[in-house]
């Protein structure tokens, strides 16, 4: 799956792992390591299903809210340039963008 990034700072989570480390600590930024080799792998977004995501709204579309470490959690939305009408179809999503990390008391 192609994957991209709302922000510098969170691609250089993903890029950089001692950052994700000094943000977030051992047990999220190992996570953090391991969800995004799991993205990579993933032939299409209905396989994050396997990770029991919430199904949420971020910025009014349809968003996978995925579970890391603690009480944090990766948001994902279809990267499209078009916003889909109706029911998400995650089957068909191969591109994902991760929106933000939440949890704890840091928000990126």
């Amino acid at each position: 799956m192609e994957i991209a990034y709302e922000t510098k700072e969170i691609r250089d989570l993903f890029q950089f792992p001692a950052r994700a480390l000094a943000q977030y600590g051992p047990r999220v930024a190992r996570m953090l390591a391991v969800r995004f080799a799991d993205l990579r792998a993933l032939p299409n977004a209905a396989e994050l299903l396997a990770f029991h995501p919430q199904e949420t709204l971020a910025e009014g579309v349809p968003a996978l809210e995925l579970g890391l470490a603690e009480d944090y959690k990766m948001i994902l939305v279809p990267n499209h340039p078009k916003r889909p009408e109706g029911p998400i179809k995650w089957a068909a999503i191969r591109r994902l963008k991760v929106l933000e990390i939440r949890g704890g008391h840091v928000q990126t």
